[in-house]
Protein backbone atom coordinates (compact mmCIF):
# COMPACT_ATOMS: atom_id res chain seq x y z
CA UNK A 1 0.00 0.00 0.00
CA UNK A 2 2.85 2.39 0.85
CA UNK A 3 4.43 1.70 -2.53
CA UNK A 4 1.18 2.55 -4.28
CA UNK A 5 0.85 5.83 -2.37
CA UNK A 6 4.50 6.68 -3.06
CA UNK A 7 4.06 5.91 -6.73
CA UNK A 8 0.92 8.05 -6.94
CA UNK A 9 2.72 10.90 -5.19
CA UNK A 10 5.60 10.73 -7.65
CA UNK A 11 3.23 10.70 -10.60
CA UNK A 12 1.08 13.55 -9.32
CA UNK A 13 3.84 15.92 -8.20
CA UNK A 14 5.06 16.87 -11.68
CA UNK A 15 1.52 17.58 -12.85
CA UNK A 16 0.98 19.81 -9.81
CA UNK A 17 4.12 21.77 -10.67
CA UNK A 18 3.08 21.93 -14.30
CA UNK A 19 -0.36 23.17 -13.30
CA UNK A 20 1.16 25.94 -11.20
CA UNK A 21 3.58 26.77 -13.97
CA UNK A 22 0.57 27.06 -16.25
CA UNK A 23 -1.15 29.27 -13.68
CA UNK A 24 1.93 31.51 -13.66
CA UNK A 25 1.79 31.74 -17.43
CA UNK A 26 -1.94 32.59 -17.39
CA UNK A 27 -1.30 35.14 -14.63
CA UNK A 28 1.29 36.79 -16.87
CA UNK A 29 -1.22 37.02 -19.72
CA UNK A 30 -3.78 38.49 -17.30
CA UNK A 31 -1.14 41.05 -16.29
CA UNK A 32 -0.71 42.05 -19.94
CA UNK A 33 -4.45 42.61 -20.35
CA UNK A 34 -4.59 44.58 -17.10
CA UNK A 35 -1.64 46.68 -18.25
CA UNK A 36 -3.56 47.63 -21.40
CA UNK A 37 -6.66 48.61 -19.40
CA UNK A 38 -4.60 50.50 -16.87
CA UNK A 39 -2.63 52.52 -19.41
CA UNK A 40 -5.89 53.40 -21.16
CA UNK A 41 -7.19 54.86 -17.90
CA UNK A 42 -3.94 56.79 -17.40
CA UNK A 43 -4.40 58.17 -20.92
CA UNK A 44 -7.96 59.22 -20.05
CA UNK A 45 -6.78 61.10 -16.97
CA UNK A 46 -3.95 62.75 -18.92
CA UNK A 47 -6.50 64.03 -21.42
CA UNK A 48 -8.91 65.45 -18.84
CA UNK A 49 -11.42 62.61 -18.73
CA UNK A 50 -12.41 60.55 -15.72
CA UNK A 51 -11.03 57.01 -15.93
CA UNK A 52 -13.57 54.28 -16.55
CA UNK A 53 -13.12 52.50 -13.21
CA UNK A 54 -15.71 49.78 -13.59
CA UNK A 55 -16.50 47.05 -11.10
CA UNK A 56 -15.09 44.53 -13.58
CA UNK A 57 -11.66 46.21 -13.30
CA UNK A 58 -11.72 45.85 -9.53
CA UNK A 59 -12.74 42.20 -9.85
CA UNK A 60 -9.78 41.60 -12.18
CA UNK A 61 -7.45 43.31 -9.70
CA UNK A 62 -8.77 41.02 -6.96
CA UNK A 63 -8.22 37.94 -9.13
CA UNK A 64 -4.72 39.09 -10.05
CA UNK A 65 -3.85 39.67 -6.39
CA UNK A 66 -5.36 36.35 -5.26
CA UNK A 67 -3.47 34.39 -7.91
CA UNK A 68 -0.24 36.17 -6.93
CA UNK A 69 -0.82 34.87 -3.41
CA UNK A 70 -1.40 31.35 -4.71
CA UNK A 71 1.75 31.54 -6.78
CA UNK A 72 3.77 32.72 -3.79
CA UNK A 73 2.65 29.62 -1.88
CA UNK A 74 3.47 27.43 -4.87
CA UNK A 75 6.90 29.04 -5.10
CA UNK A 76 7.49 28.40 -1.40
CA UNK A 77 6.60 24.72 -1.83
CA UNK A 78 8.34 24.02 -5.12
CA UNK A 79 11.85 24.16 -6.48
CA UNK A 80 11.26 27.58 -7.99
CA UNK A 81 13.73 30.23 -6.84
CA UNK A 82 12.86 31.63 -3.40
CA UNK A 83 12.98 35.21 -4.70
CA UNK A 84 9.88 34.54 -6.76
CA UNK A 85 7.76 33.79 -3.70
CA UNK A 86 8.76 37.14 -2.22
CA UNK A 87 8.03 38.97 -5.44
CA UNK A 88 4.61 37.34 -5.75
CA UNK A 89 3.79 38.29 -2.14
CA UNK A 90 4.94 41.88 -2.66
CA UNK A 91 2.85 42.16 -5.82
CA UNK A 92 -0.18 40.76 -4.02
CA UNK A 93 0.17 43.33 -1.22
CA UNK A 94 0.87 46.28 -3.49
CA UNK A 95 -1.97 45.45 -5.90
CA UNK A 96 -4.42 45.34 -2.99
CA UNK A 97 -3.04 48.62 -1.67
CA UNK A 98 -3.40 50.43 -4.99
CA UNK A 99 -6.89 48.96 -5.49
CA UNK A 100 -7.89 50.40 -2.13
CA UNK A 101 -6.56 53.83 -3.12
CA UNK A 102 -8.48 53.72 -6.43
CA UNK A 103 -11.69 52.89 -4.61
CA UNK A 104 -11.34 55.52 -1.90
CA UNK A 105 -9.89 58.57 -3.59
CA UNK A 106 -11.63 61.06 -5.84
CA UNK A 107 -8.58 63.14 -6.75
CA UNK A 108 -7.46 62.39 -10.30
CA UNK A 109 -3.79 62.91 -9.37
CA UNK A 110 -4.03 60.18 -6.73
CA UNK A 111 -5.87 57.87 -9.10
CA UNK A 112 -3.28 58.43 -11.79
CA UNK A 113 -0.46 57.60 -9.38
CA UNK A 114 -2.22 54.41 -8.23
CA UNK A 115 -2.77 53.41 -11.86
CA UNK A 116 0.86 54.16 -12.70
CA UNK A 117 2.01 51.91 -9.86
CA UNK A 118 -0.33 49.17 -11.02
CA UNK A 119 1.03 49.48 -14.57
CA UNK A 120 4.56 48.92 -13.20
CA UNK A 121 3.35 45.85 -11.32
CA UNK A 122 1.73 44.45 -14.47
CA UNK A 123 4.88 44.94 -16.54
CA UNK A 124 6.92 43.20 -13.86
CA UNK A 125 4.32 40.44 -13.54
CA UNK A 126 4.80 39.46 -17.16
CA UNK A 127 8.55 39.04 -16.51
CA UNK A 128 7.95 37.19 -13.25
CA UNK A 129 5.51 34.77 -14.85
CA UNK A 130 8.02 33.95 -17.58
CA UNK A 131 10.71 33.43 -14.96
CA UNK A 132 8.41 31.11 -13.01
CA UNK A 133 7.78 28.98 -16.06
CA UNK A 134 11.54 28.77 -16.70
CA UNK A 135 12.25 28.60 -12.94
CA UNK A 136 14.82 31.38 -12.93
CA UNK A 137 15.09 34.72 -11.15
CA UNK A 138 13.33 37.42 -13.19
CA UNK A 139 15.25 40.39 -14.58
CA UNK A 140 12.91 43.04 -13.16
CA UNK A 141 14.23 46.33 -14.41
CA UNK A 142 11.33 48.66 -13.64
CA UNK A 143 11.63 48.58 -9.86
CA UNK A 144 13.76 51.12 -8.09
CA UNK A 145 15.15 48.65 -5.53
CA UNK A 146 16.61 45.16 -5.90
CA UNK A 147 14.70 42.27 -4.35
CA UNK A 148 16.90 40.15 -2.16
CA UNK A 149 14.49 38.96 0.53
CA UNK A 150 10.83 39.17 1.44
CA UNK A 151 9.87 42.39 3.10
CA UNK A 152 8.77 41.74 6.67
CA UNK A 153 6.74 44.91 6.61
CA UNK A 154 4.22 45.63 3.81
CA UNK A 155 5.41 49.25 3.80
CA UNK A 156 8.82 48.01 2.68
CA UNK A 157 7.19 46.12 -0.18
CA UNK A 158 5.26 49.23 -1.16
CA UNK A 159 8.45 51.30 -1.09
CA UNK A 160 9.91 49.13 -3.85
CA UNK A 161 7.28 50.50 -6.25
CA UNK A 162 8.04 54.18 -5.60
Amino acid sequence: MKRLISLLALVLLPSSAAASSGLAKDWGHRAGALYDLTTLMIYQIDHGAAPSLKESYFIELDKFSRIAGQLSLWSDDSKVKAELACIYRDMQIETARQRHILERTLRQEDRREALRRLAVIFIDAELVSQASVRQVTPPIATLSQPRLACAADPRMAAAAYK
